[in-house]
């Protein structure tokens, strides 16, 4: 009896079982309005004036598994002007949704009736409301454009020119993220103490340069005094060849002793003429230097009138030029331009 009578009490169960629809296609309960993503604008202070700082917050409440797509777009603003912007963190509120601003910071330099855009956010991910698993990865996200309508703004006040308003720095940039400043400002200060270590190693390990004076810079007395030796020889060794012409050593010796006044007494005798040459040379307070006058008007002669010297006439020039182009240094710039036996026959010669 016992058996039997729990058989009949299995039997009915599986029946009623049989008739029950399954959970997963039971109804579900009707998903309340205030479940849907929402958007509305928020500001402060409640009664601007003229000169103040706005803070105007687009605020969008969605779900947890859904997130908001904000536009790169700056809104169009009337009668205010834009300072800045923020993106700070989304909050969560009791109820488990999520609330994610925008701010942005405004100001009027005059009184207005004011009015901050009407705009379109887009929500992506779960926008129904429902609070089941987000969507599989892979899966396409739904997608639900939130409308946020235009909210009047009074800016009262009087405009001052004498002290007008100034307009506020921006804030942070167009859109301020969360840095981990203190992070990368570490590792900074890391990367900045590990060069200086290995420089300091290098510097340690490397060897050691040779220690070299600089060159001296190249005296330009002596570079003269040897172009000028060098080329009353050549005028030399061309008369005594037989190379050079009488003519030819007098018109080298004019152009030798013109270059002469010039890179050592200063005077421009090359782009001068012979009158101009002597008048400097008579007011120049080197005594020697006023024997190229008589020189200068004779040789004038042989490069302008054709006058023909003799070769005697010519070697006796060569001679006295050598004696006079020594007798114008320093006895150190002779010696370094010759030798000192040279250098000791000129001064002789000079007195």
């Amino acid at each position: 009896m016992r058996r039997s009578a729990l058989r009949s009490a299995l039997r009915a169960v599986v029946l009623v079982s049989m008739w029950l629809p399954p959970p997963s296609l039971a109804a579900t309960p009707a998903v309340p309005a205030s479940a849907v993503p929402e958007g509305v604008w928020r500001v402060t202070p409640a009664g601007p004036r003229v000169g103040d700082r706005l803070t105007a917050s687009l605020e969008i409440t969605h779900s947890p598994h859904a997130s908001v797509e904000w536009s790169r777009e700056t809104p169009r603003w009337e009668g205010l002007e834009l300072a800045g912007s923020e993106l700070p963190a989304p909050d969560v509120l009791p109820d488990g949704r999520i609330r994610s601003r925008l701010t942005f910071f405004l100001y009027a330099d005059l009184p207005c009736g004011c009015r901050l855009p009407a705009l379109d956010v887009v929500v992506s991910g779960q926008t129904d409301g429902r609070t089941g698993d987000a969507p599989a990865d892979g899966q396409p996200a739904a997608t639900r454009t939130v409308s946020v309508a235009a909210l009047p703004v009074t800016v009262t006040g009087a405009f001052d020119a004498a002290s007008p308003p100034s307009a506020p720095a921006p804030a942070r940039g167009p859109v301020a993220l969360p840095f981990p400043w203190v992070q990368l400002l570490a590792a900074v200060a890391a990367l900045a103490a590990a060069v200086a270590v290995g420089v300091w190693v290098w510097r340690r390990r490397r060897p050691a340069l040779p220690q070299t004076s600089p060159a001296a810079a190249p005296d330009t007395a002596l570079l003269a005094a040897r172009a000028a030796l060098a080329e009353l020889a050549r005028l030399e060794r061309g008369h005594r060849d037989g190379v050079l012409s009488p003519q030819g050593v007098v018109t080298g010796l004019s152009d030798l002793v013109r270059v002469w006044l010039w890179t050592h007494f200063h005077i421009p005798a090359p782009t001068q003429t012979s009158a101009e040459t002597a008048a400097a040379l008579a007011a120049h307070p080197h005594r020697r230097s006023r024997e190229a006058i008589a020189w200068l008007e004779a040789w004038d002669l042989v490069r302008f009138a054709r006058h023909a010297p003799s070769p005697e006439e010519a070697g006796r020039e060569l001679a006295a030029v050598r004696i006079w182009l020594l007798a114008t240094m320093s006895p150190q710039l002779a010696a370094a331009a010759t030798g000192p036996g040279d250098a000791a026959a000129a001064a002789g010669e000079g007195k």
